[in-house]
Formats: C-alpha cells, structure tokens, sequence
C-alpha cells in the first residue's frame, strides 16, 4: 500500500506557515537577548549601588565624629561661651 502524497495546496500552506513560525522564533530570540542584556546591565548598575551604598554606611559616622569634633575645637579655640 503506498502512502498517500499530501495535495501541493495543503504542503505550501504548512511550508508557509513553518516560515512564519522560523521568522517569528528567531525575531523573539533576538528581543530576548535584548532584554536579557539589559537585565545583566540593571545587574550590575545595583551591584555598584550596593557597594556605594556599603561604603556610605560607614563613612557617614566617620564624617559627622570629625564635623562634630572640628566643630568643638573650633568652639574652644574662638573663646565663645555656648
């Protein structure tokens, strides 16, 4: 028994359509690793914030503690009574 040979109509139809889909997956490939991209840049712009972030919770103690004894200094050094 030989296999039936599909009408050439009903091959160009799902040729066509195979086509469209190729198009389509390789057009959504290329937005993906667009976005995957920017996911990775936003990654890395929040690991630099972190660190910034990091050092600004210890150097702002540092920096009020010298402020507030420069300002003393300053205070015993001009002869004014608070």
């Amino acid at each position: 028994m030989q296999n039936p040979t599909p009408p050439d109509r009903w091959r160009e139809q799902v040729d066509h359509k195979l086509a469209e889909l190729s198009n389509q997956m390789q057009q959504n490939t290329a937005i993906t690793s667009e976005v995957r991209e920017i996911l990775d840049t936003v990654r890395g712009g929040m690991r630099v914030l972190e660190v910034l972030g990091t050092i600004a919770k210890w150097v702002t103690p540092i920096v009020m503690l010298v402020t507030a004894v420069l300002a003393f200094i300053h205070q015993l050094g001009s002869g004014d009574k608070p």
